[in-house]
């Protein structure tokens, strides 16, 4: 089990009002807000996939989550409806 932790940027669009307060709520407890719908944490891996395991059971497949590593630009996280983003090295 690895203790290093990474930094990380969660962004979400949520279709439902309802879903996105709870969203909001859940991730005000495991991260620092910095807007309204962007968050920043520093988490081991085990963390974020617990996080990730929660926002998948909280979500609409409509909805938008993701999450980002500052630090490797190559790596996003998404969660819920599939986008056309490229990421350009």
């Amino acid at each position: 089990m690895s203790t290093k932790k990474t930094k990380y940027l969660f962004c979400y669009d949520i279709c439902n009002e309802k879903r996105l307060v709870k969203i909001h709520r859940y991730l005000c407890k495991k991260a620092i807000p910095i807007q309204y719908s962007v968050f920043y944490a520093e988490l081991t891996q085990n963390e974020l996939q617990g996080i990730v395991d929660d926002l998948g059971f909280l979500i609409h497949p409509h909805d938008d989550i993701r999450i980002y590593s500052p630090l490797n630009y190559q790596q996003l996280i998404s969660i819920g409806k599939v986008s056309d983003y490229t990421f350009i090295s």
